[in-house]
């Protein structure tokens, strides 16, 4: 029994590179927030950070966005890989019912052919059989 792969599509791989870049970035975020907390006040990370939260008119540190940017990477992750597996599962259902319905073809075409056989075989036993002479039964 040889386990058949399943064929990825270009939108699933889409999907899976755009998680993987919020994960990436969410991995930076956190690396650059963990080092600009333990320099010296007034650094490039902080004023870095200042431009950036102005930017999206927030006021997170960098470990605040990369919770947020791995929670985003994740739930792409997940929603993504949901609606292919169903798919997948879907097409694969298909199959099996296609599948299902061939061998019960199959099945009707044997039994006819059997039918077939057995009828002609009971017609040349009949034209096999021997006529029976009454006059002996007296």
């Amino acid at each position: 029994m040889s386990k058949e792969t399943r064929k990825i599509s270009n939108s699933e791989i889409v999907w899976i590179v755009i998680a993987s870049l919020f994960v990436l970035a969410s991995l930076f975020f956190g690396i650059i927030g963990l080092i600009g907390r333990y320099l010296e006040s007034g650094n490039w990370i902080e004023k870095f950070n200042d431009s950036y939260n102005a930017a999206f008119k927030m006021s997170l540190p960098f470990t605040g966005h990369a919770t947020l940017y791995l929670v985003i990477g994740a739930a792409i992750y997940l929603i993504s890989t949901l609606i292919y597996a169903k798919r997948s599962e879907s097409k694969f259902e298909k199959q099996e019912r296609r599948k299902a319905r061939r061998r019960m073809e199959e099945d009707i075409v044997e039994e006819q052919a059997a039918k077939l056989a057995a009828e002609a075989r009971e017609e040349e036993d009949v034209i096999d059989a021997e006529p029976i002479d009454l006059t002996d039964l007296k």
